[in-house]
């Protein structure tokens, strides 16, 4: 009885000791953490227009780029987004929302990545698998500026360029960002500040409500031939739907100081 209890504890204290000795729980052989961290989407996830895009990443001047891949592996649009880190090599978070394209399939590929500094290349590559909730279509009129009229004095001259996307219940959002990415037209022009972005737009009792962010608060006042140009081109494209009667524009928290001559 004694030799059989001095057997199993020493068969117990070498299961131990090669259990102490494994490196598969040592904490050291762990791979080294990516620079781009992607927590949203997941992989395989069913996604609506806008797509949320948001993780931290650790970049060359903290751009983290993204493009949208169809079903063939054609990249059918291509963006970026800014990582908010503290200083070079910490990372920062960042986060978009992409409001996708007209698709043909409704599998599509997300890739988020960073070019290299030394030849252009990408690298840091995350990829995601991902699966449009429906093939409908949204169509929205971008309001810009009409230069030709503008030479002639009439800075609240504007005209539209019909934009169609996936299909979206954020309209108001979407004819926004698309006023923000430029007129493809010769005749038009915009002088919306360059590198804004919307923080929130809602609509309420009639009442279009939008918070931009931009680097320079400066380049919202100006000429009053400027900022009549940029209040038309911004009220015209919100103002298309019947929900909007009126609209409110701030800047950086700023309402009052924008669209000073």
């Amino acid at each position: 009885m004694k030799k059989c209890l001095f057997l199993l504890l020493g068969l117990t204290f070498l299961g131990a000791g090669c259990s102490f000795f494994s490196t598969q729980d040592d904490p050291n052989t762990e791979e080294p953490e990516s620079n781009i961290v992607l927590e949203s989407p997941a992989d395989g996830s069913i996604v609506t227009s806008p797509l949320t895009l948001s993780g931290r990443a650790r970049v060359f001047e903290n751009v983290v780029s993204w493009s949208i891949l169809d079903h063939s592996g054609v990249s059918v649009l291509e963006g970026n987004v800014i990582a908010n880190a503290p200083d070079t090599g910490e990372f920062g978070d960042f986060e978009a929302r992409i409001f996708l394209p007209v698709l043909e399939d409704e599998n599509f590929t997300l890739e988020v990545f960073t070019y290299s500094a030394m030849d252009g290349s990408q690298q840091d590559v995350v990829t995601r698998s991902l699966k449009l909730d429906s093939l409908e279509k949204t169509s929205v009129d971008v309001y810009f500026m009409d230069a030709a009229a503008a030479e002639y004095g009439d800075c609240s001259a504007v005209d539209f360029e019909k934009r169609t996307m996936a299909y979206t219940t954020n309209v108001a959002e979407l004819a926004l960002s698309e006023l923000l990415s430029g007129p493809t037209s010769e005749w038009a022009t915009t002088v919306v500040p360059n590198f804004t972005t919307i923080k929130s737009v809602s609509v309420k009792n009639g009442v279009a409500t939008v918070e931009f962010e931009s680097p320079d608060i400066n380049e919202w006042s100006g000429g009053s031939c400027r900022v009549t140009a940029m209040r038309a081109q911004i009220e015209k494209t919100l103002m298309q739907f019947d929900t909007v009667d009126s609209v409110v524009v701030s800047v950086n928290g700023e309402e009052e100081t924008i669209f000073q001559p």
